[in-house]
């Protein structure tokens, strides 16, 4: 992710918090509010719905790990 907030521009050294416990890890948790999904109407259902659910899940982790990996590569170089 760091390319793309220019991270590796903006600073000589960082601190790296790979693994199961790693920052990203704990603070990217898309939610929704079952009872106020429940009411909105049918047509904003319908928005909602091609974009969420357990294949966007896994399409947004390997997004975010293929991220991680290349941002990883520019933070090192």
């Amino acid at each position: 992710m760091s390319p793309s907030l220019t991270v590796d521009e903006v600073t000589g050294s960082h601190t790296d918090a790979a693994g199961d416990k790693s920052l990203h890890n704990l603070f990217f948790i898309p939610g929704r509010n079952k009872h106020a999904y429940d009411s909105l109407p049918d047509d904003l259902k319908a928005v909602i719905d091609p974009t969420s659910g357990p294949e966007t899940a896994a399409r947004e982790v390997r997004t975010r790990d293929t991220g991680a990996a290349e941002g990883r590569a520019v933070m090192e170089a």
